[in-house]
């Protein structure tokens, strides 16, 4: 019998969309914007813990029903990259965590069963990486002691780092998504997006 574990989620969504144009996490994708689908991943009773790290969109997000629950942590310092924005979801997650999911704001196409899968192959000490045609994406499950690691890593970096220093924890899990290749950086990205 599969054991239950609780887990913490860190939505990074404090990027400046520079390469977009407009904000991209607030763009219209299938009925809603990016960002609330994106919010649908994360519904699961396990995940006790739901976590957005924002920039200047916070008082937009706080207006949507998909976020209700969740904590909203504003960085107010983006353009110093995601690895600023990490540090401040993992310095809130709660205590009573045994793993962490990190997710990115742009990435809409993943599927709700890849994080079943996840959740599923998840033990202690850990580190999840899903992985199509092998490739590997995100989102990540990583075992809280060790995602807490970033918090130490001056590297711009830190999730890439504390994975490369913890690579014998690495759990490839091979899943049916090619959304967890698929980011959204420029306008061709979402016209190609939006019409999957």
């Amino acid at each position: 019998m599969q054991r239950t574990f609780n887990y913490s989620c860190i939505l990074l969504a404090a990027g400046e969309s520079v390469r977009m144009g407009v904000n991209k996490i607030l763009l219209p994708f299938r009925g809603r914007t990016i960002i609330e689908h994106i919010s649908e991943l994360f519904d699961f009773p396990e995940i006790r813990d739901r976590l957005i790290v924002t920039g200047h969109l916070a008082d937009a997000i706080k207006k949507m029903p998909a976020f209700s629950g969740w904590r909203i942590i504003i960085n107010p310092r983006p353009q110093e990259g995601m690895g600023l924005s990490l540090k401040m979801g993992l310095e809130k997650i709660h205590p009573a965590s045994q793993g962490v999911f990190i997710a990115h704001g742009d990435m809409p196409l993943v599927r709700k069963d890849t994080m079943a899968q996840l959740m599923y192959a998840f033990t202690p000490g850990s580190i999840l990486l899903p992985r199509y045609r092998a490739q590997r994406g995100h989102p990540v499950l990583i075992d809280k002691s060790l995602a807490e690691q970033c918090l130490w890593l001056d590297h711009d970096r830190p999730l890439k780092e504390m994975i490369y220093q913890n690579e014998s924890s690495i759990k490839y899990v091979d899943v049916d998504d090619a959304g967890i290749l698929a980011d959204m950086d420029t306008p061709e990205d979402y016209e190609k997006i939006k019409n999957l």
